[in-house]
């Protein structure tokens, strides 16, 4: 299913920078999007405002997704939870992928914990665990290897419903960084197995600035498609 991500507050101011809401949704419908990620819902959003986007996007005919932002393991449910409460008692689609960047010393332990409050609950929720730019702490690293461990050992738990949300732009990212003079290699097979999601967009040289759209710059997309 091909989808793009678009301000969860610009689908609430319906303006600018981007334009009418009725016209870009149009717009995106004709061009083949069927998903549309709500990005971001954090944690002190109101939830009748997650809900309002998202009958927006329902009424025009897209699934959606949505990017949350939890804030500590500490925190997760509430971070998570408490937005999505109203959205989730009105859902009008089957499953809602959730993506949550991996910025904590254990993320196992942050997707047992969202995990556990979803099966307590029954919310037919998808958690995917997007590779960031960065490691816990800020530093230069090989996030897709991380992540790929922390959802292995959650999944090997027993819970479902747990994958990988796999950032083009934020893996680029890390390769230029680190392996600039390298041949570009892909994140093990064993990653694609748990991939669930994606992210796609490109890294702009030499600045790394990410989140460009495909064509712009020089990406091996072939090679990142074809691994899905």
């Amino acid at each position: 299913m091909l989808g793009t991500s678009l301000p969860f507050h610009w689908l609430l101011a319906g303006g600018a920078p981007l334009g009418d809401v009725p016209t870009v949704l149009n717009t995106l419908k004709a061009h083949g999007v069927e998903s549309v990620e709500l990005r971001t819902v954090n944690p002190n959003t109101d939830p009748d405002d997650v809900l309002y986007a998202a009958n927006l996007l329902w009424d025009a005919g897209f699934v959606i997704t949505v990017h949350a932002a939890p804030k500590s393991v500490e925190r997760a449910v509430d971070d998570v939870f408490v937005p999505l409460t109203t959205l989730l008692d009105h859902l009008r689609q089957e499953k809602l992928t959730v993506v949550v960047h991996p910025d904590f010393d254990d993320n196992a332990a942050l997707l047992t914990t969202l995990a556990d409050h979803r099966d307590a609950h029954g919310c037919p929720i998808v958690f995917a665990l997007e590779n960031n730019r960065l490691l816990p702490g800020k530093v230069d690293g090989d996030c897709a290897a991380l992540v790929l461990d922390a959802v292995k050992n959650v999944r090997a738990a027993g819970y479902r419903d747990i994958g990988i949300c796999f950032d083009f732009g934020h893996y680029l990212y890390y390769w230029n960084k680190l392996h600039p003079n390298e041949p570009f290699t892909l994140p093990s097979r064993d990653f694609f197995r748990h991939v669930v999601h994606t992210h796609i967009h490109t890294c702009r040289k030499p600045d790394l600035r990410t989140h460009f759209p495909l064509g712009l710059y020089e990406m091996p997309l072939t090679e990142m498609l074809g691994a899905l």
